[in-house]
């Protein structure tokens, strides 16, 4: 069955340009006996995104390889200190079994010709940002391309200022597991500027409210965690001098386009004066939120060998009041004594140490830092943070020195603690995480002069002994090239991610070279499960079927629901409508669905321990409605080419009106549809219009459209006259009409729209017309 609806989308012509206001600025204590702050400040500007999914990318840059700066602070080495690292695991176990990668599939690579690239993703229920120097992309957990890469500001198209203007880099891509969104961030760095950009629906390529915030200085080096109260984060800020600052942003304002939105600032340098402080990092939640009123949390470390007393783990807690943030407070440092490491590789807190085949170039390694991120769970008994950064095991040898740290309700402390270099070969640029369960995984950058760079894992289950990877090591990628530029730069960080769908999956990735020349990085994003995690599960497998021709649906989509949101998993079928997922033990609601179908539904799926229980799904074809418009300018009513994105599971593509009429149509099912309107002239601000498609034509004191096409003759003389019947009963409150003729005589032409019943009588149309003149109207009467 085909109905036909017409629409009329008026997109409006923007205004070129943006002003940002000047940022509100009170430092609260600036003057007063707490020089660490806090500094209190609000958006410089704020708005929310058209869906990302119509924006096309910025033009890249042809240019040679450009180094993006890391700013290095001078601490005062005390090279004599060369401490003797007493937890380094030099062998792996026997029998290890680390578990292979399900997902390994290819990252955005260095199509922006810079280094390093600063790699770093987070998972959500349905999709994978990955976001690198200068550009980002988004995946499918299947490994399948939805958007992208594009450049890093495309994400700031029509913000205005240097948000959109600049593509500076060191970005943060972050899933906000609680709120169900996305959190993208980069700098505009010579202008003190932090980009936030966080979604405004669990779509990552739908709209985003967006933020410039004015940090002041030179912002570095910037971090971002998710925690209840706040999105907290860290700059390594050079403005005049050196400042580790520790901030909050309004998490709560932030999520829905607040633009009042508060940002709190303290210096952990003015904190630890005495210390020498630099990579400090916010710790991240996982899982199970922190118990309430929980204080934001900043990690770091200090060591003999930059300067300070002794080699420790240094941890700040900020408590924000938001209804009075000047009235935020920073503690006092909390100070947890490590086994001894050094940090001196090459000579520095920066060293380029790492050795590749075939080149005398080798690596930096980073080891000023704790490595994004610090993790953190809350496991009901106790919570629980895994951190790590690199150090020299011996003769400017690279490992990666990892915590567990926990908190039992007397404070945080630490509770095991190892250096990973089993071997000859050099390990740093480190990512870790722990699973629901309490295992721990983390991914690492390896080379030697035998080993190209390349990327590999390690790993070790609750159940191990304490400070050893127990099970072993892994590789995600060999590299077969290494990297020549003079500059050295690797990292500057990676990033291991742990999937919301199960709590169990990690996802890693980071960067590998895979064809030896200047700056030919490569990225990858990889994913893996230790068996072990989440409890005893089963199978459940089925096939979706189009239930007239019996044949598979390609791509629909199954949804398993249990009673506990950890018993919830979704999946997409195969070419020919099989599916599998894997689900925690328990009893289902299970849902199938694809474009053009009716959703089907089947209660009362039991999964057991080890078995495979199988459930199929015939669905029936949905009623298809023609919809059909035109796209005009809202003042001067002419048509307009454009370009229209369909969401509500439409995945046939954006359609174009015709580019004389404006005139689109396409057929779809009977649903809701966001059409998403882009002129494809410059000037005009894209529109979102919900489109309910349904065999109704018009609901009960709705608004409905009719259409009729009476295709009669158009004389100079004598009159004609055709009537519209509405097919529905009610009362017209309000009418738009449009009408389109031509015509091949010289005359006066004059429409007039009359009700039969009460007379009332409305010329729509009278003007000059001319040899083969066309007539469009489009006109409103109430």
């Amino acid at each position: 069955m085909k109905l036909t609806w017409k629409t009329w989308i008026p997109i409006t012509m923007a205004i070129l340009g943006i002003f940002y206001a000047l940022d509100a600025r009170v430092n609260a204590q600036a003057q007063g006996p707490n020089p660490t702050g806090p500094v209190v400040i609000l958006p410089m500007h704020s708005d929310t995104s058209p869906a990302l999914r119509t924006m096309e990318s910025l033009p890249q840059l042809n240019r040679e390889i450009l180094e993006i700066p890391l700013h290095p602070k001078s601490p005062e080495i005390n090279p004599n200190a060369n401490s003797i690292d007493p937890v380094v695991q030099r062998a792996l176990p026997e029998g290890a079994g680390m578990p292979g990668t399900d997902q390994n599939f290819e990252g955005v690579n260095n199509i922006n010709g810079v280094l390093p690239p600063d790699t770093n993703g987070d998972v959500g229920p349905n999709h994978y940002i990955q976001m690198v120097n200068l550009s980002f992309a988004i995946w499918d957990k299947q490994g399948n391309l939805l958007y992208g890469p594009v450049n890093g500001n495309t994400l700031w198209q029509g913000f205005g200022g240097p948000c959109e203007t600049n593509n500076d880099g060191d970005p943060v891509a972050l899933y906000d597991e609680t709120a169900d969104r996305w959190v993208l961030t980069q700098f505009a760095i010579n202008n003190g500027i932090e980009c936030v950009a966080i979604s405004t629906s669990p779509d990552p390529l739908g709209s985003y409210h967006r933020y410039a915030l004015n940090v002041g200085g030179i912002p570095d080096y910037p971090k971002l965690s998710v925690w209840g109260d706040a999105y907290y984060a860290t700059y390594r800020n050079f403005g005049s001098g050196f400042d580790m600052q520790a901030a909050a942003h309004n998490r709560a304002k932030m999520l829905v386009g607040d633009p009042t939105a508060e940002t709190v600032i303290f210096s952990i340098s003015s904190a630890l004066p005495t210390e020498n402080v630099d990579g400090f990092i916010p710790v991240d939640l996982d899982g199970f939120a922190p118990p309430a009123g929980a204080n934001g949390l900043f990690l770091g470390k200090i060591s003999d060998e930059a300067g300070s007393s002794q080699d420790a783990l240094v941890m700040f807690e900020m408590d924000v009041d938001w209804t009075t943030p000047a009235n935020s407070t920073f503690s006092a440092p909390l100070y947890m004594a490590t086994a001894a490491f050094n940090d001196l590789l090459c000579g520095d807190l920066y060293g380029a140490c790492a050795p590749q085949p075939d080149t005398g170039q080798t690596l930096h390694m980073l080891s000023f830092a704790l490595m994004h991120r610090a993790a953190y769970r809350n496991f009901g008994s106790y919570q629980a943070i895994v951190a790590n950064h690199t150090v020299n095991v011996g003769s400017n040898q690279a490992g990666v020195r990892w915590y567990e740290l926990r908190n039992s309700g007397s404070g945080w402390d630490i509770y095991q603690q190892g250096t990973f270099a089993p071997d000859a070969n050099h390990r740093w640029m480190g990512g870790i995480a722990m699973d629901s369960s309490g295992n721990i995984a983390l991914g690492y950058s390896v080379s030697s002069s035998s080993v190209y760079p390349s990327i590999r894992y390690a790993g070790r289950l609750a159940s191990d002994p304490l400070g050893v990877m127990g099970q072993g090591e892994a590789e995600i990628i060999a590299g077969s090239g290494s990297q020549t530029h003079s500059a050295a730069r690797w990292g500057d960080y990676a990033m291991m991610a742990v999937d919301p769908f199960d709590d169990c999956t990690f996802w890693f990735t980071t960067e590998y070279i895979q064809t030896t020349g200047s700056a030919p990085w490569r990225t990858r994003v990889a994913s893996f499960k230790f068996p072990t995690c989440g409890g005893p599960s089963g199978t459940l497998t089925g096939q979706v079927y189009d239930s007239g021709t019996m044949t598979g649906i390609d791509g629909a989509q199954v949804v398993a629901a249990g009673a506990l949101i950890t018993q919830t998993g979704g999946t997409t079928a195969d070419a020919n409508g099989v599916y599998t997922i894997t689900l925690p033990v328990g009893t289902y609601t299970v849902t199938a669905s694809a474009f053009g179908y009716v959703d089907g539904t089947v209660t009362g799926v039991g999964v057991l321990s080890g078995t495979v229980t199988t459930q199929d799904f015939g669905l029936d074809s949905a009623t298809s409605v023609v919809v059909e418009g035109v796209i005009t300018d809202d003042t001067m009513n002419w048509p307009l080419y454009a370009q229209i994105n369909i969401g509500g599971g439409y995945n046939g593509g954006p359609i174009w009106t015709d580019p004389v009429s404006g005139y689109y149509s396409v057929t779809l099912p009977v649903g809701v549809y966001p059409f998403e309107v882009s002129a494809f002239v410059e000037g005009y601000t894209p529109q979102t219009t919900v489109v309910t498609v349904t065999t109704t034509l018009a609901p009960e004191g709705g608004a409905a459209t009719y259409c009729s096409t009476p295709n009669i003759p158009f004389p100079d003389d004598p009159d004609i006259t055709d009537s519209l019947v509405l097919p529905d009963s009610g009362v017209i409150t309000d009418l738009n009409l449009q009408i389109t003729a031509a015509h091949t005589w010289v005359g006066d032409t004059t429409f007039t729209l009359t009700h039969n019943d009460t007379a009332t009588s409305v010329v729509a149309i009278d003007r000059p017309g001319a040899v083969g003149g066309h007539i469009h109207w489009r006109g409103h009467r109430s």
